[in-house]
């Protein structure tokens, strides 16, 4: 069963991989009525492959026994600290009295 999983994850990740390379090859290409075809159909595979991506990734959350799912990290409550206060430099405040620094 886990190398099943195994490999799903592995198929997932080559499929990452071709859907970032069609995005680097569609970003390559200049915008022309001549490419414009060509870009229309590599956004086409993309959005196809990035579809696949998230059925094997549906599919691999149901195989994944529960044993071995990761546990899910609970954060401790962090003590708030207060907002800092407004501290004017010296020569503001010199100003504001009507002082000569």
């Amino acid at each position: 069963m886990r190398e099943r999983i195994l490999g799903i994850e592995n198929h997932i990740k080559s499929l990452e991989v071709k859907r970032a390379a069609l995005d680097a090859q569609i970003l390559m290409l200049p915008l022309s009525p001549a490419t414009d075809l060509q870009i229309f159909k590599l956004k086409k595979e993309k959005l196809r492959l990035k579809d696949k991506i998230a059925r094997l990734n549906n599919l691999n959350r149901l195989k994944v026994p529960k044993s071995t799912k990761k546990a899910k990290k609970v954060k401790s409550p962090e003590l708030k600290k207060p907002p800092p206060t407004a501290v004017k430099p010296p020569s503001t405040i010199a100003h504001d009295l009507d002082i000569a620094a």
